[in-house]
């Protein structure tokens, strides 16, 4: 398994986790702030708006730009969604933050998907492709309970700090791969 194909698990992951973790902790600090139901609604279909409305032009900057460039910006818009999200206290600024999650995960999705074709041979790839599947399974699971805990300990301004340093082990493997390494 190559680091760009660890890279791409790891990025997944990351992404994944985060975007199922703010899809329901979204939701409940919109309620927290007296958001209305439907309006509530609202944002989080404009979250799944960013989610899958920009799949192709993501995937034409993949395959333009790289998969690693866009992977990585992939999770990094993600994370700043993420605490644009927890410290929001506006309706606008919580819903931008929905927004760049969803299309953050979708370029950490498409890019990563493209990275896990590109390094393995198709021999391999059904099994790479599970493998990560699983990960992001496991993340999909971990991480709204991890950061539900975070929310009710520690409050808004840790949830979004989480969210940032959660970036920290891809953005590291993207400056790695940058490097040749």
């Amino acid at each position: 398994m190559t680091s760009r194909v660890v890279f791409a698990f790891t990025s997944s992951a990351i992404s994944t986790g985060a975007m199922v973790a703010f899809m329901s902790l979204g939701s409940l600090l919109l309620h927290t702030h007296h958001v209305d139901i439907p309006t509530i609604s609202l944002v989080v279909t404009i979250h799944v708006i960013g989610m899958f409305a920009f799949s192709i032009p993501l995937g034409r900057a993949a395959d333009i730009l790289g998969r690693v460039p866009v992977t990585a910006a992939g999770v990094l818009v993600c994370s700043v969604g993420t605490l644009i999200t927890a410290i929001g206290v506006s309706l606008p600024v919580v819903t931008i933050g929905m927004f760049l999650i969803g299309v953050g995960w979708s370029a950490a999705t498409v890019a990563s998907l493209a990275l896990i074709a590109d390094e393995t041979v198709p021999d391999e790839r059904g099994k790479a492709q599970g493998f990560s599947d699983m990960v992001i399974a496991l993340a999909s699971l971990a991480t709204p309970m991890i950061a539900s805990v975070i929310l009710e300990k520690y409050g808004t301004t840790t949830l979004g700090m989480a969210g940032i340093v959660s970036a920290t082990p891809a953005l590291l493997l993207a400056i790695r791969l940058r490097r040749g390494g």
